[in-house]
């Protein structure tokens, strides 16, 4: 964002607020079905919302960011829960090097999906880490796309360690 990255479960939710300066975190659901967020518009060639999300359980206490979501939209307009999001945080871009709009057919840069249905495609990663856990943690990676009409129109990136 702007030349600043957001690395999973490092980069909290606070600090990307701090950061931006504008927006407020939001919360829904209880305990291990709860997800707080940042959501932000994007007015670039494609308009879009980005949530920036922190699992309720899984990012703890400082609410470390767990994923992000993009989607197009028909139309840019900014809400108040969903300010523009600041030209210093400009451009918003995945390290994966995918993007709304793009042609689904060059997605197949990233190899084999894991699983197809559909207009979703899933990319997912499973390895472990070095942790106090027997065996170490388990670390697992998903990029979901979805595609309309040959064009991405939805990314949904995420990461959780466990034991």
């Amino acid at each position: 964002m702007g030349g600043w990255r957001i690395h999973f479960e490092k980069t909290t939710l606070p600090e990307v607020l701090s950061r931006a300066k504008v927006g407020a975190i939001q919360h829904a659901g209880d305990a291990g079905d709860s997800t707080y967020w940042l959501c932000y518009t994007l007015l670039g060639r494609v308009p879009a919302r980005l949530w920036v999300t922190s699992h309720g359980e899984m990012g703890g206490p400082e609410r470390a960011v767990t994923g992000i979501t993009i989607t197009a939209l028909k139309s840019s307009q900014p809400v108040t829960e969903c300010p523009a999001l600041p030209v210093h945080m400009q451009p918003a871009v995945l390290q994966a090097n995918v993007w709304l709009g793009m042609d689904a057919r060059s997605v197949a840069k990233l190899g084999a999906p894991s699983h197809k249905n559909g207009d979703w495609v899933s990319y997912d990663f499973e390895s472990k880490a070095p942790g106090a856990c027997p065996g170490g943690f388990d670390v697992l990676n998903s990029l979901v796309l979805k595609s309309r009409r040959g064009r991405v129109e939805a990314i949904y990136a995420n990461q959780v360690t466990s034991c």
